[in-house]
């Protein structure tokens, strides 16, 4: 048995090792193909390589459970149809033994999966993204709907189409209190990081400037300074003016070292390993008075650290999927197995994707709602594998 026990864990790990590769020469592929649309094309070779490298180790989070699925169900399914599966049982061994291999190997890759997903995956996104930001176009800093904190510039981009940008907003904070806005239906984006530099030129500008205007102080002895109204209240309207102004064309010339950092400074859920996501979000409770926005951040933290453990236990989850669908894959349908693992991973992550969607729209959905695909589907494996076990009795 030990010999039978080797030859499956020879044979799945082949077929999973195989199919790595070919899901990581196909991201690859896209890479390729997404970087061969950049406008900046000097790229060095090691460069393009370094960036595939910490592509794939990203995305490894789903390329890895994936391949497993893949492996047990073409394996187990050329197993059944070879008739081993059955000869095993006419000398009385239970297919849940002959699963035990495969089982075994999950659990090693569940654990390797939590050292991915818990620090080399969000290390792996953060040198991606600081490496596209230095070495290529600037799509990923005026993209479309972010909101971007340069110094004291706040920009917001409707769209883009290259490096073309359409409904720019931009909210430009002085040190003195005044703040100016600035509203342009069209700019262009100029890449000059040879100079140090990234120039944004908005055309038919439109301008307005509020001033604080700080109302002049009563001289009349014993009178005590009166305090300035508050900002939003009705008093303090007569004491702003207003300044519009339009201009054909405007530009404004960032320092790249000032958009460097706050690439670094401005880090996502992605670039956060699990415990950095626990430091945010103890962080964020621990703040006296914490408003809405708060919570729903802590909120989202904990749901991406949740979502993480999943993913690590993703690999037990499709190989008890993969081993019982598996068997029965006969002989004529074993083009089936790709097709089967592509259906049942991509319900997987849809599941979790729109439970995902639906926490962020709703913030008082608890976060441990992402367990439930990861619960239903085991489930579902647990009690395809009995039965398959049961049928050998």
């Amino acid at each position: 048995m030990k010999l039978y026990h080797r030859y499956i864990l020879r044979k799945v790990a082949l077929a999973l090792v195989t199919s790595v590769v070919v899901c990581s020469l196909c991201l690859a592929i896209l890479s390729m193909v997404k970087l061969g649309k950049d406008r900046n094309l000097a790229i060095p070779p090691l460069l393009v390589l370094t960036l595939l490298a910490y592509y794939n180790v990203f995305l490894s989070i789903y390329s890895v459970p994936i391949s497993m699925l893949i492996a047990c169900l073409l394996v187990f399914g050329r197993l059944s149809a070879d008739n081993e599966l059955m000869a095993l049982r006419a000398n009385g061994i239970a297919p849940v033994r002959t699963f035990s291999t495969a089982l075994g190997l999950s659990v090693v890759l569940s654990f390797l999966m939590l050292w991915l997903n818990g620090w080399a995956a969000p290390r792996s996104h953060a040198a991606l993204a600081d490496l596209r930001l230095n070495a290529f176009s600037l799509d990923a800093l005026f993209s479309p709907g972010r909101t971007v904190r340069v110094k004291n510039y706040t920009i917001v981009v409707g769209a883009r189409r290259g490096d073309v940008l359409e409904d720019v907003s931009i909210t430009e904070r002085a040190p003195d209190g005044r703040t100016t806005r600035i509203d342009a239906k069209h700019g262009e984006c100029i890449d000059r990081r040879h100079e140090g530099k990234v120039e944004l030129d908005l055309y038919d500008a439109e301008f307005n400037i509020t001033e604080v205007v700080q109302e002049p102080a009563d001289d009349t002895p014993g009178t005590p300074p009166a305090d300035p109204p508050a900002v939003d209240s009705p008093e303090a309207v007569p004491t702003r003016r207003l300044v519009d102004e339009t201009a054909k064309l405007y530009q404004i010339v960032f320092d790249f070292d000032d958009i460097r950092a706050q690439r670094q400074g401005s880090a996502d859920k992605d670039d956060l390993t699990m415990r950095e996501l626990l430091a945010r979000r103890t962080a964020l409770l621990g703040r006296i008075g914490r408003g809405r926005e708060d919570a729903v951040r802590a909120g989202a933290y904990l749901f991406e650290f949740n979502k993480r453990l999943v993913f690590s236990l993703t690999p037990l989850v499709f190989t008890f999927l993969g081993v019982s669908l598996g068997v029965r894959v006969h002989r004529s349908e074993r083009s089936l197995g790709s097709a089967l693992a592509a259906v049942i991973a991509l319900a997987y992550y849809l599941l979790i994707i729109g439970i995902e969607k639906g926490v962020t729209a709703r913030s008082t959905v608890p976060g441990v709602v992402v367990w439930l695909p990861c619960v239903v589907f085991l489930a579902m494996g647990v009690a395809l594998t009995l039965r398959v076990n049961g049928r050998s009795r």
